[in-house]
C-alpha cells in the first residue's frame, strides 16, 4: 500500500507517532489513534484504549466536528459495554 507521494505506509511507525503526539495532548492525534485502535488497523484492536483516546480527544479544545465525532464514539463504546453487561445478567 502506498501513501502520499508513493511512500510506503508503515502502520507501526504511524502508531508510534500518533501515540507520542497523543501523549503530548494533541487532540487530532488522540482521535486518529483511537480510530486506529478501534479498527485494529495494523495491530490488534483495543476497544478499551480506543475509548480512552476518544474521551481524551472529546475533552480537548478542538474543532466542534471532531469533538462531536469523538463524543459519539465514546457513547457507542458505553452503550456496547452496557449491552454486554446486560447480557451477562
Amino acid at each position: 500500500m502506498q501513501g502520499i507521494g508513493g511512500v510506503p505506509i508503515d502502520k507501526a511507525k504511524a502508531y508510534d507517532y500518533l501515540l507520542r503526539a497523543a501523549n503530548k495532548g494533541e487532540p487530532r492525534a488522540q482521535f486518529n489513534l483511537a480510530r486506529l485502535l478501534e479498527k485494529g488497523d495494523g495491530r490488534a484492536a483495543d476497544p478499551i484504549q480506543a475509548k480512552y483516546w476518544y474521551t481524551q480527544a472529546a475533552n480537548q479544545t478542538i474543532d466542534i466536528k471532531t469533538a462531536l465525532k469523538a463524543k459519539e464514539k465514546v457513547d457507542k463504546f458505553n452503550l456496547s459495554l452496557s449491552e454486554r453487561i446486560g447480557q451477562k445478567n
